[in-house]
């Protein structure tokens, strides 16, 4: 049947297969008595390369899926910067299954991508933020031109319990749609500022440190990163 779906009484026992984004489709994951949600194969995710893998996660309603460049310090010299790249996706927790949220079962049906680590459904994630208290600090707004401005603020992490500080983060974020609103002087100076802030305060610098690798580090487990 091709023409006038919608004028069709359906009879006992036809099936419809209905295709979607992941934002509708996940509507119907409880839905059980009506509804047989299929994913993607299991040889698509095994094959597949990252950038073409389903980021949309499976829930209902809104979500924001941003593309983040982090630039930090050299690991071993100052005056540099190298950058890490990665996709990420925001949404409302209470989007999210009641049930066992840190479970790898729960996170890999959520997020489709994560399905394609093989790990057992016995697994969960843990949160950093479980072992220190953040506290933040917001205090301006870097102009660096052509429209370009980027939120500045100071994180310190301390530990819980006794509160003692234990590293410290001064950190700015640009946020832009298209590439193309992104300035080429703009970069200059974001690229100018970055460098000269760590040529003036050279003595606080702890190069190659960062807040969540350092959590790693006093667990008896350093990152292992290969940039």
């Amino acid at each position: 049947m091709t023409k006038n779906l919608g004028d069709q009484p359906p009879d006992f026992g036809d099936t419809l297969l209905v295709g979607g984004d992941w934002t509708d489709v996940g509507q119907h994951w409880d839905d059980r008595e009506n509804f047989v949600v299929l994913t993607l194969p299991a040889e698509y995710r095994k094959f597949a390369r990252p950038s073409a893998r389903p980021r949309a996660p499976a829930v209902a309603g809104n979500y924001r899926i941003k593309f983040k460049a982090e630039v930090l310090p050299l690991k071993d010299e100052v005056g540099g910067y190298r950058a890490l790249f990665s996709h990420n996706v925001q949404f409302a927790q209470s989007q999210a299954p009641e049930h066992d949220r840190t479970s790898m079962r729960t996170l890999a049906r959520v997020f489709p991508a994560l399905a394609t680590p093989k790990l057992p459904d016995t697994e969960s994630v843990q949160l950093v933020n479980q072992t220190f208290v953040e506290e933040v600090l917001h205090f301006g707004v870097l102009d660096f031109g052509k429209g370009i401005t980027a939120k500045a603020n100071i994180a310190i992490w301390r530990e819980r319990g006794t509160h003692h500080p234990l590293c410290g983060e001064f950190a700015y974020q640009a946020k832009f749609k298209r590439r193309d609103e992104l300035h080429d002087k703009a970069i200059e100076h974001c690229r100018q500022f970055f460098i000269g802030l760590q040529q003036s305060g050279h003595d606080w610098l702890s190069l190659g440190t960062t807040k969540t690798g350092f959590v790693y580090r006093l667990k008896g487990n350093p990152p292992q990163s290969h940039e």
